[in-house]
């Protein structure tokens, strides 16, 4: 099976958020076309849902804030120690990027990420 992907994805080298729902996850992966993240219960993160979110990278440098999303797929990990203590890890996709959101999602990857 080949590969889908439109961007290649690039982890990030310093601590990026990511913001929505009044819950904060860690950005595990992005690109200019969407992200991969992990949150703490967060049981709104299901799939073809479109939410807002807001990315925060390098201790504050760098905000974009109002990005829209699509889910594109989404993974429950039960809490080892505490049973109502899950994680969500969500992909998601930029839809209706605007330029100067676009602008700020290229520097992060270029500031803030390793290839």
């Amino acid at each position: 099976m080949g590969e889908r992907r439109e961007a290649s994805r690039v982890t990030p080298t310093e601590d990026c958020i990511v913001v929505h729902s009044r819950k904060i996850g860690s950005i595990k992966n992005i690109s200019v076309t969407g992200l991969y993240c992990s949150c703490f219960q967060d049981s709104n993160c299901a799939k073809n849902i479109h939410r807002e979110i807001d990315i925060l990278c390098g201790h504050g440098r760098h905000l974009v804030k109002g990005l829209k999303v699509k889910i594109i797929d989404s993974e429950t990990i039960a809490g080892r120690f505490l049973t109502n203590f899950e994680v969500k890890k969500c992909r998601m996709q930029f839809v209706e990027l605007g330029e100067e959101q676009s602008c700020g999602i290229e520097t992060i990857i270029d500031g803030s990420c390793i290839y």
